[in-house]
């Protein structure tokens, strides 16, 4: 059974994978919020919800009306970007951004909203993006090191850890934590 199969019998068919559009921008945006409240927060790395929080736009803030028109109005015009969502009857539950490099595909961003987790939508939405991507170079990512399930996630879909550091994000403003992020690469041979 494929992956489309496994989201069908699985959901009686109202989740699809599409290719986004411009209006999808402020659900994309609220996925990546409510994902990265729920995965990224971590005692251990004293790494809080605070933390967190401060590292994302505040809803109807003017820094947030800006970024949203701005990509709103960027939404599909690079080639080399492509942004696929989930929907559960029409609602964004996920999404899944590619980008194509000179040397390497890359996987920017995917989320899926923590309800919906663990049921074929990340794997479904990752499958456009092995179907998209050029073949010829390998797919990076970076993953939280402490995302046990992520990292699981993507191991299964034969990514492989390269003990390299992933960019990090900027401190966050509230504690100056870093979010330790490592390098998983996949090849297509």
């Amino acid at each position: 059974m494929n992956s489309s199969e496994e989201l069908e019998k699985n959901h009686n068919n109202s989740i699809e994978i599409v290719d986004s559009s411009p209006n999808d921008e402020r659900a994309i945006y609220e996925v990546v919020r409510e994902t990265r409240l729920d995965s990224y927060p971590n005692e251990e790395y004293g790494v809080t919800k605070e933390d967190i929080a401060s590292m994302l736009l505040t809803k109807g803030s003017e820094k947030y009306e800006q970024i949203m028109k701005k990509r709103e109005e960027n939404s599909g015009n690079n080639p080399n970007f492509h942004t696929w969502v989930a929907k559960d009857h029409n609602e964004v539950i996920g999404f899944c951004l590619v980008v194509k490099h000179e040397d390497a595909n890359e996987v920017k961003s995917i989320y899926v909203l923590p309800k919906y987790q663990g049921k074929g939508i990340g794997k479904a939405l990752m499958v456009k993006a092995f179907d998209w991507v050029d073949k010829e170079k390998p797919l990076k990512l970076g993953v939280v090191v402490y995302n046990t399930q992520a990292r699981n996630f993507y191991r299964k879909l034969g990514f492989v850890e390269t003990g390299r550091p992933w960019h990090n994000e900027n401190p966050t403003p509230t504690s100056g934590k870093q979010i330790p992020s490592i390098e998983m690469i996949k090849t297509f041979d």
